[in-house]
């Protein structure tokens, strides 16, 4: 998890400026954007781990997870979301899901 945060920060960072906003602007917007990302990952592992999750709730969680990383910049694991959103009904996508947002 704390990997994908990261990779965000760094991206939103370069992204916020490409847009010319100040260096205070930037880190406040990084600071909320980190706590709504831990926020729906840690909501994310949560549903992985019950035994009864749906499909809608995995993929309500993953749509807001794929909006929060494109208002972030990280637009590649946005991408990769939603091309996983596609294939929910397959649960090999689960690990591909843990793969690449939790590890």
């Amino acid at each position: 998890m704390q990997k994908i945060i990261d990779q965000t920060e760094k991206t939103a960072r370069n992204y916020f400026s490409s847009f010319g906003f100040a260096e205070e602007q930037i880190s406040a917007l990084i600071a909320t954007g980190k706590k709504d990302l831990q926020d729906k990952l840690s909501e994310l592992e949560t549903l992985l781990d019950a035994p009864e999750t749906t499909t809608e709730e995995l993929n309500s969680v993953l749509h807001a997870l794929k909006g929060l990383l494109f208002q972030l910049g990280n637009k590649e694991v946005g991408e990769q979301i939603n091309e996983i959103r596609s294939r929910l009904d397959d649960q090999a996508v689960l690990d591909e899901i843990r793969k690449i947002l939790l590890s």
